[in-house]
């Protein structure tokens, strides 16, 4: 195994090698993401990975509908990026189905407007959630 000491820092490189060994050692996957987290308890070290692509801006692509107690409204997104050498948002390509949980109506009588900004997160269940980013 690569000689990696315990006492991990925010930033420190670890080296592949010992990633893939341990994993194997533990019988986990480990997937493309963001990087990985370290966390240290008392006797030991948490490695988890971090995730990628989980939140992003996004347009709606029709309207939403009000939740009406855990009933969530749904609608169509078009996720984006911001582009920083303009800056200007631009299209990833992709489009999801998603829901809101938002509860007071613009006067539209809608949630989320279709061609409104909206922020949205994936859950840990792979299900797309968002939020208005401006009322009208």
């Amino acid at each position: 195994m690569a000689d990696v000491k315990g006492n991990f820092k925010r930033g420190d490189v670890l080296p592949a090698e010992w990633v893939n060994e341990v994993s194997e050692a533990v019988g986990i996957r480990v997937r493309t993401g963001a990087g990985l987290a370290s966390r240290r308890g008392r006797r030991e070290i948490q490695i988890t990975g971090i995730a990628e692509g989980n939140r992003s801006l996004a347009k709606a692509t029709g309207a939403f509908n009000i939740a009406v107690s855990t009933t969530p409204g749904t609608g169509g997104l078009d996720l984006y990026y911001m582009d920083e050498s303009g800056p200007t948002a631009r299209t990833t390509g992709e489009s999801v189905v998603a829901y809101t949980m938002v509860t007071k109506a613009q006067t539209s009588g809608k949630a989320i407007n279709s061609g409104q900004w909206c922020w949205a997160e994936r859950d840990r269940f792979g299900i797309w959630f968002c939020a208005p980013l401006e009322c009208t």
